[in-house]
This record gives C-alpha cells, sequence and structure tokens, in this order.
C-alpha cells in the first residue's frame, strides 16, 4: 500500500531539504526511511503567497532529484499541472496522473 506524507522535510540531496505539501512513495518502503529516499509523487498546492515561478523552480529541482511526478495543484480553479521525469526538462502536462482515480479541470473533477 501507498504510504501518504504530509508536509515531511526530506532529503532531496545535500544541503536542499525541502518540505513537500504531500509526497507518496509506493511499497516496498524506503529503506533509509521516509523523507531519506526519492519519492514517487510530491504534490505542491499552491497558496496566495506562492510564485509560480519559484514552485517551477522547486518542480524542476525536485525531478532532478529522482522525483518521478511533481503535481502542482491551485485549489481554488482545481487546476493543476503535472510535471514529469519521462518528458523533457519543463515539460507540464494538465492533468493527474494515470491511475489516481480523478482527473482535474477548472470545471471540477471526474472520477476514472
Amino acid at each position: 500500500m501507498s504510504r501518504v506524507y504530509i508536509v515531511l522535510r526530506i532529503r532531496a540531496r545535500e544541503g536542499w531539504y525541502p518540505v513537500p505539501d504531500v509526497c507518496v512513495y509506493l511499497p516496498p518502503d524506503p529503506e533509509e526511511g521516509p523523507g531519506q529516499a526519492a519519492h514517487f509523487l510530491w504534490i505542491e498546492i499552491l497558496s496566495d503567497d506562492d510564485k509560480i515561478t519559484e514552485i517551477w523552480k522547486k518542480a524542476k529541482s525536485a525531478i532532478a532529484c529522482g522525483t518521478p511526478y511533481v503535481w502542482i495543484v491551485d485549489p481554488d480553479t482545481l487546476e493543476s499541472e503535472l510535471w514529469t521525469a519521462r518528458a523533457r526538462p519543463g515539460s507540464r502536462r494538465n492533468v493527474a496522473p494515470s491511475g489516481f482515480g480523478y482527473r482535474y479541470s477548472a470545471g471540477g473533477s471526474t472520477g476514472e
């Protein structure tokens, strides 16, 4: 079963210890323990004081450190961006990761 952590300080690389809003680890649990290994999904929930360019910079850094998916969500509009390790650096898609059960858009969400 996946493990979900809220506001967990992680060691992304030497000298950088970011705090994603939500992070998801897939089984098996990392031998180093949560926060010490790359996780499957990093979720950033935008707030009024966030600068989107800083969030994008954080997303690029997270992917460079081994996180395959970074999902940026605007809670007011429910619009989102999915950054992936498979796409060229900085590529974004406006859908939830496949298999997560929901696809978000400005009009609301639909279950899959």
